[in-house]
């Protein structure tokens, strides 16, 4: 019956040898030597079984003892024994937790006894359910006694986890109590996504929430505009509610232009914040139009357009290309028209007569050239004779009148002029355009009445051009 402090020792008085057993007992300590080292314990006399139970032992102490007995011939001894009081398991608390954070706590407890045995293990079982013992981690803190604590991280926020701390000994396992504590919320942690697909007037834009802070995120978005402090001046788009990514396509954006946002998520904590992004919206060409050409002249045509959008950059220079060939734009001549947007126009001059032209605008910025839709015009044609008199006569006071020839706006090339009679007989001919019939036909004056005429001459394109008819001559 030996326990943690109590052990029920004796022996036997087998034979009195021959004479009476006056006192019987044991010898019993720590010593190995309990004969001469040992506390003397009585247990009567005479012969037979003896014992008597030792109380207030230490525990976890080997013992030894050795059973006497005495009559008059002297004292006889029993073998020598030896037990080990029993330790018991060590004596724990759990604490409480300490420096409690959104995914950090400080834990452990403290061996208050060994139970009289070397303490060789100690630490905490934790985790979220209520019997952190059963089902939690292990979290080893050492040996012996004393306190002892550990700083778990990695927790999740505005959770409540169990602990309990438990101490080894050869005795066995000791927990103490179960304690309990809460992670802290925060605020969401949220991240401002880089943009995508920016164009001259979009873009894709948000962000994501990669932690509610252990409550419910119930709004997410961005802030953006044009000022580079976006949180405070911003304009506030909202992007639904919860945890992970999320995002926008925005429109009507100004070409050219630098744009700031930033990314937030708000739970019962608070509002988080990502960092703030930027991005540019792209340049255009210019949207530029091509005029059609106006007051056509014989040898001059006033062109232009209009441009009516720059595209997000100064338009630099605008103007036209105009040239024969239909592709103007490729094998014209440039012709500037200043800058900026705007109807803008100019004059053609030293154009060639009855000629086909092609005209078309254009406009520069620094993306390059934008060109309008291709014209084409065609100058009038020169018409060399303006007019024709239908009679003249040489005796006439006027002089003009006097002589047929007719009217130029310019002195043509290749000319011939022939006159006729009414029998088809020919009384004048003449290739100088300023020499006119002054009605004689072989040095005498022709009769008066009908003549047919004709006059042949080369265009500017080198083309026979015929004017024919009757004329009346009068005496």
């Amino acid at each position: 019956d030996v326990t943690t402090t109590t052990a029920l020792l004796g022996g036997e008085v087998i034979s009195d040898g021959g004479l009476p057993v006056s006192a019987r007992g044991i010898y019993w300590g720590p010593d190995p030597d309990p004969l001469n080292n040992g506390e003397a314990e009585p247990m009567g006399s005479g012969t037979g079984s003896f014992s008597m139970t030792l109380e207030d032992l230490p525990q976890n102490v080997t013992y030894y003892y050795i059973a006497w007995a005495e009559n008059a011939e002297g004292v006889g001894w029993g073998e020598a024994e030896s037990f080990t009081t029993l330790a018991s398991p060590p004596e724990v608390v759990t604490s409480p937790a300490l420096d409690v954070t959104t995914t950090t706590a400080l834990l452990g407890g403290e061996v208050i006894s060994d139970g009289y045995a070397e303490v060789t293990g100690r630490g905490i079982y934790w985790g979220p359910d209520p019997d952190p013992s059963g089902s939690g981690v292990r979290e080893p803190m050492g040996t012996g006694t004393g306190p002892f604590s550990l700083t778990l991280d990695g927790l999740q926020m505005n959770t409540t986890y169990y602990l309990r701390a438990y101490a080894v000994n050869i005795a066995g396992t000791a927990y103490g109590e179960v304690e309990s504590f809460t992670t802290l919320a925060s605020v969401p942690e949220v991240v401002t996504a880089p943009p995508l697909d920016v164009t001259s007037t979009t873009a894709l834009l948000g962000g994501e929430v990669i932690s509610e802070g252990g409550l419910v995120v119930s709004g997410r978005g961005i802030y953006w505009g044009p000022d580079p402090d976006p949180r405070n001046s911003g304009e506030a788009e909202p992007m639904g509610s919860g945890p992970g990514s999320f995002s926008m396509g925005f429109e009507g954006l100004l070409r050219n232009t630098t744009y700031y946002y930033i990314a937030w998520a708000e739970n019962a904590e608070g509002v988080g914040w990502g960092e703030v992004e930027t991005f540019a919206t792209l340049a255009e060409l210019p949207v530029v139009t091509t005029a059609d050409p106006y007051d056509v002249g014989i040898f001059s045509a006033s062109v232009g357009g209009e441009v009516l959008s720059e595209g997000g950059i100064e338009v630099s220079e605008r103007g036209v290309y105009w040239g024969r060939d239909s592709e103007p734009g490729d094998h014209g001549s440039r012709m500037p028209m200043g800058m900026g947007v705007g109807v803008y126009s100019g004059v053609l001059d030293n154009l060639l007569s009855g000629t086909l032209y092609y005209v078309v605008a254009y406009a520069v910025n620094e993306q390059g050239v934008a060109y309008g839709e291709t014209k084409s015009f065609v100058t009038d044609k020169i018409e060399y004779v303006t007019s024709i008199p239908n009679a003249f006569m040489p005796s006439s006071i006027h002089a003009e009148n006097r002589v047929f020839m007719p009217e130029f706006s310019q002195i043509p090339q290749s000319y011939t002029m022939q006159l006729f009679n009414r029998w088809g007989q020919q009384v004048f001919s003449t290739t100088d355009p300023l020499h006119g019939w002054d009605g004689m036909f072989n040095n005498r004056e022709a009769p008066p009445g009908s003549y047919s005429y004709r006059i042949v001459y080369k265009d500017q394109d080198g083309n026979d051009v015929q004017h024919s008819g009757l004329m009346l001559l009068v005496r």
